[in-house]
């Protein structure tokens, strides 16, 4: 579309795949905890197999990833 990134537009990510910053900007994005997230779903799905009660799930925060696609409006 010949817009240029990020000054005229702002584009970020979300899991912050490896090509995300190989490429030209850099893409800004957000990195979850996956291995956390997939421990975390095991240890509820063996509760629930054992007839348990699981605890609640903690809220898991995904880290903010800074590069270079994203700007503050103009």
């Amino acid at each position: 579309m010949g817009l240029e990134v990020p000054r005229e537009l702002s584009i970020t990510g979300f899991d912050d795949v490896a090509m995300a910053a190989q490429i030209d900007p850099p893409l800004t994005t957000t990195r979850v905890p996956n291995a956390e997230i997939g421990r975390l779903a095991a240890s509820y799905l063996l509760a629930r197999l054992a007839g348990n009660v699981p605890s609640q799930v903690p809220a898991l925060v995904p880290d903010f990833v800074d590069r270079c696609s994203t700007a503050p409006p103009g």
